[in-house]
């Protein structure tokens, strides 16, 4: 009889309990073709717990404290995102933490943190484990993933229409998320998650790290910046439905407004953000992709997972030694995306600010 953990109870003859796939899990559970099913499959678990035991026990497999209540769905040590007026300290039970300029707090690193359940075995699995992007995926990663891949599946604080679900309102938006495995300055194991982009309209959930820039602010220059741009497709609108021929100058120069208000206001936009590396030293995007040959930086640059999550952790000094990122939902645009599939970061906009956050 398999329990909902995957472990199948002892046969006879053999020497411990043997893992392996659950009929169907891979293609009907929540967690897509989780990768950490093929991590159980080879037996990763068996090893931790048999190190664990120091390698003495008469008991040559079995698995940890750490599993077990993976598996039966432990929470997480979290606090919830709060948000707060400009210039409020926010009051945690360890220190105070200034807001930014942007209306929202700092997140200290044990609000954005989630600590792995057992300790020593995270700590062995993490033993000369060192950041590499686009590398295999690590143990850790894969436990983290799964876990947030089932808060996806099951959560109900927000609503975000991936496709998965008859009914869902909205346009279908997949979207990528991301774990970051990282070790604190005390020496406490977890991960920090995030999405690229928005997700259910927002900027800000309890469960991910804070965007680098957040344009969605009420009251910030990219809300004014938007509307007045739809001001003036209005006035192009109005004067083509009144007659093109005879509004053409007009047309023609509201149109080359539009365009340098739009070139202007994304120039402001992509200064805003300004990247850390693990040397503490701070850079604009603009700049760092301007070493690379770009004029400007890719649309949505700086709004994927990976430096999200770095930034957060060089912020609040925490040690990064895993990445990974996979994609959530459908994809009605491209058949590049798979749900539940693991993806390196992208060239385009990622691997410039990534080699810079990297660098000393």
């Amino acid at each position: 009889m398999a329990t909902r953990s995957g472990i199948v109870p002892t046969k006879k003859g053999t020497d411990g309990p043997y893992l392996r796939d659950l009929a169907g899990t891979r293609t009907q559970g929540p967690y897509i073709k989780s990768v950490l099913l093929y991590q159980l499959s080879y037996k990763i678990i068996r090893c931790v717990a048999f190190a664990l035991q120091g390698g003495k026990s008469k008991q040559k497999y079995g698995y940890s404290k750490f599993f077990r209540d993976f598996f039966s769905g432990a929470p997480c040590n979290r606090v919830p995102l709060r948000r707060r007026a400009p210039g409020t300290p926010f009051q945690t039970n360890a220190h105070m933490i200034e807001t930014g300029d942007d209306g929202y707090t700092a997140i200290a690193a044990q609000e954005a943190f989630c600590s792995f359940p057992d300790q020593a075995a995270a700590s062995i699995l993490a033993e000369g484990t060192s950041l590499a992007p686009g590398g295999a995926i690590h143990p850790l990663c894969a436990i983290a993933v799964a876990e947030l891949q089932r808060y996806l599946a099951m959560q109900n604080e927000w609503k975000h229409n991936f496709g998965l679900d008859a009914g869902g309102e909205g346009a279908v938006i997949g979207k990528m998320f991301g774990v970051l495995v990282a070790r604190t300055p005390d020496g406490t194991m977890g991960y920090l998650a995030a999405f690229s982009g928005k997700l259910a309209n927002g900027n800000h959930h309890s469960r991910f790290v804070a965007p680098v820039f957040d344009g969605l602010a009420n009251g910030g220059f990219v809300n004014a910046g938007m509307l007045r741009l739809t001001e003036i497709n209005q006035q192009i609108a109005e004067l083509e439905k009144e007659c093109a021929s005879f509004h053409q100058p007009s047309i023609l120069r509201l149109k080359s407004l539009r365009k340098s208000h739009s070139v202007r206001l994304q120039r402001k936009i992509h200064e805003q953000y300004n990247f850390i590396n693990k040397a503490g030293i701070s850079r604009n995007m603009v700049d760092i992709f301007a070493d690379h040959g770009y004029k400007q930086p890719p649309a949505g640059a700086g709004e994927c997972a990976g430096p999200k999550l770095l930034q957060h952790a060089f912020r609040h000094r925490l040690e990064p030694l895993a990445l990974a990122e996979f994609w959530w939902g459908l994809s009605p645009k491209s058949a590049t995306w798979k749900h539940g599939e693991f993806y390196k970061p992208c060239k385009e906009k990622c691997a410039p600010i990534l080699g810079y956050m990297l660098s000393s």
